[in-house]
């Protein structure tokens, strides 16, 4: 996968524009009909996003900036890790709970008769300890697939009482984004469009179907730079060299 696309350029303030691609989502979900998955209109949307998340694109940039202040007590290492790499994202976002769960947890949904239930405590350890592996191993040959993967097993392995899916949205930026850059919140990118990216997730924990997932990023990726790229050229974003986004692609969807 094309890192760079997941990565903010570094001349440009990364909370303000996510901003403004938020409030122009409509009109790239229009330009970008794949981001719409067919089974939504099976199953209803029932997962939209708030019409204001700006602080929450804001506290995952800032928190992965911090991050690795945050873990050096800890000797936060993500590759050998993941434990620790967890335990300081949660410093930096803010958690005031920051250990790794000791109790059995479960989500129920109140208007159907099932329960979601995690992993139990004693096996958290070693959950993480084959995510950790798995996560290392895949750095070596795609960064991209490596964040996807850890935000998927953080989630997956439920180590915490409350806020496991935050955790694992800074974790993704820490991952993906080079030293010294901002990734692009995956807040932003699941927000596109809420409904097909739990569709995608699902697949992901319920079949082992990685493919949806990944395109559906890649896709949301792609038209958050090039909706950059046409901002920058028409001078209403100032970047420093005004060069061309890594990874961007010109595939003839313009925005005004």
């Amino acid at each position: 996968m094309r890192r760079g696309i997941f990565v903010f350029p570094p001349s440009i303030d990364p909370v303000a524009v996510a901003n403004a691609i938020w409030v122009d989502r409509e009109e790239l979900l229009q330009s970008y009909p794949e981001l719409s998955d067919p089974l939504v209109e099976f199953i209803g949307s029932t997962h939209g996003a708030t019409n204001d998340i700006s602080s929450t694109f804001e506290r995952e940039i800032f928190a992965a900036r911090n991050m690795g202040v945050a873990g050096s007590e800890f000797g936060c290492d993500l590759g050998t890790n993941l434990c620790t790499a967890l335990i300081a994202a949660r410093q930096a976002y803010g958690f005031s709970e920051v250990e790794i769960r000791r109790v059995a947890a479960q989500t129920d949904v109140p208007t159907e008769e099932v329960s979601t239930l995690y992993p139990d405590p004693d096996k958290i350890s070693n959950l993480l300890a084959v995510a950790s592996s798995a996560i290392t191993g895949l750095q070596e040959s795609d960064v991209a697939l490596s964040a996807i993967f850890a935000y998927c097993a953080v989630i997956h392995c439920h180590a915490f009482s409350d806020g496991n899916k935050r955790t694992a949205r800074v974790l993704w930026a820490k991952i993906i984004a080079p030293k010294g850059r901002d990734a692009v919140p995956l807040a932003l990118l699941s927000n596109l469009n809420r409904s097909s990216f739990i569709i995608q997730f699902r697949r992901v924990l319920l079949f082992g179907n990685w493919e949806p997932l990944i395109v559906y990023l890649s896709i949301a990726a792609e038209a958050c730079f090039n909706w950059m790229q046409a901002k920058i050229d028409r001078g209403f974003i100032a970047e420093a060299s005004n060069a061309h986004l890594p990874g961007a692609t010109a595939n003839g969807r313009s925005f005004r």
